[in-house]
């Protein structure tokens, strides 16, 4: 059974050698790397990391790149010789970055010249970096000893036996820890997500029988997500290893529509944000013209035939996660026969807990719960709303260095979402919120501030919203208020020239229409316009802890 990640790679290399693995842009056109000669790779680096010192199942080795061929081998070749790997956002400021490789304890750092000055500013006080691995060329001054990705590629002779990579003890097992995952922490220190191979591997499997054959050695995924996120990481990646599928990077996040249609990808995962400004570019082209509205409200899988071809003429499945998706906009997709399902996770689940199978969509839904692990809802309400637990072999195995944070996130064998949802007769689930932003009034009443943030969202006034508790000084109990972010492009060409006052009316007028169909109790009692846009996780999801008790007066 192929139970590790490295066990995956040399599985697909030896039965589909010359199979496209990973395709990317480089030297002015589009490049291909089949299997088995990124396999070669792989074992290439292991070796130079083996010669590093590197042991298994202890040393740390942290990865800073944007994604790309080089973030994939690199991966591949720590985690195949039984080292953890340590995925790093490369946007992260210089304090962050000090924290995650000091709390980590990392030895090397694959990383690109882009991020040397970061490097620098950080590595004198990290006494445990002893080592850089560069994938783009030379450094000037590096600082520490520096290996390139280049050199080390051309420094293995075909003649050598490989001393690391088929040294038993080196071979990493299906529960030995795979990967690092810090979360984002907007409610206080990141904390470092410890994943096994077993965890990801469990999930993909699971993701996989859901889908129902949507993921299969013919499928090409187009890879838009970072790939240090575990959404990505699992649902492009390790999805891939085990379909023995193919990858394809697009250029940059300006051009996914072109590379989409370019690469003629079968498969894209993303999140809610990236399928809005897709849907909206589609939508806009469909409706430019009369005939273009008719047909679409009469026969949208006719138009639909033109959609597709827009978009390369193969997309079959557009994976949305990481976020509350539009019901409206998975729904267009689905008329114009493009199949849009939305699924639910966590870094701690590796990540994806629930996914609305192809066949059986069921809109503003998360699905049943993938094959292979159990749910349940704790503490259920008179409306049958409790938090969601998971228990299975996706549990990751708690957080390095904070044993107080992992005994608080598990009950027993019970993974605590710290989400509250429902669940239906038919097995599907429906996130109604998060435990600890619930907002309770004074007379007793819950409110789930997700309910009424999709409420105010309709409206296209309004960019992002944010639904908060707060509370006024000498009375009790939560008030519901709304911080809000305007679309400054559409106001601006609906009304030149508006001062923020009237632009905060605006918005008032916004929030009163969308909340009608609401109970007065949900409504915000108070407002406020932000004058710059909220700022965001790296799977554009509104650092909600960031802004906690922002409307306190």
């Amino acid at each position: 059974m192929n139970d590790t990640l490295r066990d995956l790679l040399e599985a697909a290399a030896a039965q589909r050698p010359d199979h496209r693995f990973m395709r990317f842009y480089a030297q002015g056109a589009w490049q291909s790397l089949a299997y088995m000669a990124a396999l070669e790779r792989v074992r290439t680096v292991g070796e130079w990391f083996g010669a590093q010192g590197v042991v298994p199942r202890q040393t740390r080795v942290a990865l800073m790149l944007p994604n790309g061929p080089a973030w994939v081998l690199t991966h591949l070749a720590i985690c195949g010789l039984g080292a953890i790997v340590v995925h790093i956002d490369p946007h992260l400021t210089a304090p962050e970055l000090h924290f995650i490789l000091e709390d980590a304890g990392a030895a090397i750092l694959v990383t690109d010249r882009a991020h040397l000055p970061l490097v620098r500013e950080v590595a004198p006080t990290l006494p445990d970096l002893r080592q850089l691995l560069l994938v783009d060329g030379p450094a000037p001054e590096p600082g520490l000893p520096t290996a390139t990705l280049d050199e080390v590629l051309k420094a293995q002779r075909e003649d050598v036996p490989l001393r690391f990579w088929n040294e038993p003890t080196y071979r990493p097992a299906p529960d030995d820890l795979c990967a690092l995952l810090y979360t984002s922490g907007t409610t206080g220190r990141p904390k470092g997500a410890m994943l096994t191979h077993r965890n990801f591997i469990a999930d993909a499997r699971g993701t996989m029988a859901l889908l129902q054959g949507f993921v299969t050695e013919r499928d090409d995924c187009l890879v838009v997500l970072p790939l240090f996120h575990a959404f990505a990481f699992t649902t492009n990646l390790v999805l891939a290893l085990e379909a023995q599928a193919s990858l394809s990077f697009i250029r940059s996040l300006r051009t996914v529509a072109d590379d989409l249609r370019e690469l003629q990808s079968t498969l894209l995962m993303t999140v809610p944000l990236m399928a809005e400004k897709l849907h909206d570019r589609l939508m806009k082209s469909l409706r430019a013209t009369l005939l273009g509205r008719v047909l679409y409200a009469v026969a949208p899988r006719i138009v639909g035939r033109r959609v597709q071809a827009a978009l390369g003429g193969n997309l079959r499945l557009l994976f949305v996660g990481g976020a509350k998706a539009d019901p409206k906009v998975l729904g267009n997709f689905n008329r114009l026969g493009i199949c849009a399902c939305e699924g639910y996770g966590l870094t701690e689940c590796a990540p994806v807990v629930a996914a609305n199978p192809p066949n059986r969509i069921r809109l503003g839904t998360i699905g049943p719960a993938i094959c292979g692990i159990e749910v349940r809802l704790a503490n259920p309400d008179a409306a049958g709303v409790g938090e969601l637990q998971v228990r299975g072999p996706i549990n990751f195995r708690g957080y390095w260095n904070n044993p107080t944070a992992t005994e608080e996130i598990f009950v027993g064998d019970w993974l605590r979402t710290g989400d509250l949802a429902s669940l239906d007769a038919e097995g599907y689930l429906t996130i109604r919120g998060r435990a600890k932003a619930l907002i309770v009034n004074r007379e007793g009443k819950n409110i789930y501030p997700e309910e009424v943030e999709q409420a105010l969202a309709r409206d296209p006034l309004i960019a992002q919203v944010l639904v908060l508790a707060y509370r006024t000084r000498g009375e009790n109990g939560e008030k519901v208020g709304a911080l809000l972010f305007p679309n400054q492009e559409l106001l601006e060409k609906l009304h030149p020239g508006l001062t923020p006052e009237a632009t905060e009316h605006l918005l008032r007028e916004a929030v009163k229409r969308q909340c009608a169909a609401l109970a007065t109790y949900k409504h915000p009692r108070k407002i406020i316009v932000s004058s710059e846009p909220l700022k965001l996780t790296s799977t554009q999801k509104i650092r909600r802890g960031l802004y906690a008790g922002a409307l306190d007066e």
